[in-house]
């Protein structure tokens, strides 16, 4: 189980890179493709195919995931750089959705007393707000 969040795709707050033309399409079916394929190459029979889903909305839009159906979630780079309807609908989700001693694991460029380390996190962060 994967989630990816695709609120600012829909809203079309994506801006591409200079020289670059991807549509919401092209991105989306690339996190699929991505993380199918690494599944399929190393035979990962615990990991499900990733689902689309908006974390903005309520967990029983989210592709049929059943209550208490997962052991880990794994959220990247979504909670700092999407809208606070984004990180609440993840921990209102999450919430229902986690097995009883289930785990949600975060990641992302995270700013502690209001300032975000290393140097490489800065940069990323930087390039994400960019982006949009």
């Amino acid at each position: 189980f994967t989630l990816v969040n695709t609120t600012k795709l829909k809203q079309n707050k994506l801006k591409p890179q200079p020289r670059a033309h991807l549509t919401k399409y092209h991105i989306v079916i690339f996190f699929y493709c991505s993380i199918e394929a690494y599944r399929q190459y190393h035979k990962l029979q615990n990991v499900k195919p990733s689902i689309y889903l908006d974390v903005s909305q309520s967990w029983e839009n989210w592709g049929g995931i059943q209550p208490e159906s997962c052991d880990l979630i794994v959220n990247i780079n979504m909670m700092h750089i999407s809208p606070l309807a984004c990180t609440t609908g993840l921990f209102n989700g999450v919430g229902k959705i986690l097995k009883p001693q289930g785990l949600l694991l975060t990641y992302g460029p995270y700013a502690f007393s209001g300032s975000i380390t290393p140097q490489s996190n800065v940069d990323f962060d930087h390039s994400l707000r960019y982006r949009l």
